[in-house]
């Protein structure tokens, strides 16, 4: 074989690594300029070469006041102190804020005031075609009075309740209150749990009542 090459042959070799060396300061320029994108996750390609998608913005939840109209005309007490009382099981039991802000119904007439005064105060729930009704957080005044977000009252898991710092919208601090006929009484069944009463204490077991009602605090 001829060590020797035609100078056509040495032209298309010349403007094959210009061609080459042009291509590779191309990509080198592009994946150069991509790394400038702050903030913004890596995508390998077949090239090598890395490109970076741009952020993409959090959409914002808009919510709207829940509605409850029906609860005021069954006579629940809406915004005001009141105490949350076991309606039919013949003792004065209250919902009431326990040591390291566990919650029970241990809430007696003669128990301090700031930790079974409560105040059912209308939800902050998902704006929709027909956005939740019913909807409350537990706030107790004696926890809400400096500024900031205040405490309210957490359905943690099936059973346990506690007192928490207010979150707009967190699921586990709004409670539907559901009535139980035209007399006042109502249920409140949260994230994890449906408060039934036994002896005091918030119970996960069948025994118990889980019919409650609003009494003026005075």
């Amino acid at each position: 074989m001829s060590t020797f090459l035609s100078s056509r042959t040495k032209t298309v070799l010349k403007c094959g690594v210009v061609v080459g060396l042009v291509g590779g300061l191309v990509l080198t320029q592009q994946a150069f300029a991509s790394e400038k994108v702050a903030g913004a996750p890596a995508v390998s390609t077949s090239t090598g070469s890395t490109l970076h998608a741009a952020p993409v913005a959090a959409t914002k939840v808009k919510r709207v006041t829940s509605d409850v109209s029906q609860l005021k005309k069954l006579g629940i007490k809406i915004n005001g102190s009141v105490l949350i009382d076991v309606a039919d099981d013949g003792l004065d039991r209250y919902l009431n804020i326990g040591e390291g802000g566990a919650i029970n119904f241990a809430g007696t007439p003669t128990s301090d005031d700031a930790n079974k005064m409560m105040s059912l105060k209308p939800a902050k729930v998902v704006k929709k075609a027909k956005p939740a009704k019913n909807r409350v957080v537990i706030a107790p005044p004696f926890y809400n009075e400096d500024l900031g977000p205040g405490s309210c009252i957490a359905d943690v898991k099936k059973g346990v309740l506690h007192l928490a710092t207010c979150k707009v919208g967190a699921a586990n601090q709004i409670w539907h209150v559901v009535p139980a006929g035209d007399s006042g009484q109502f249920e409140l069944h949260g994230a994890h749990t449906t408060i039934r009463v036994n002896k005091g204490k918030i119970t996960t077991g069948r025994k118990g009542y889980v019919g409650l009602q609003t009494l003026d605090f005075a």
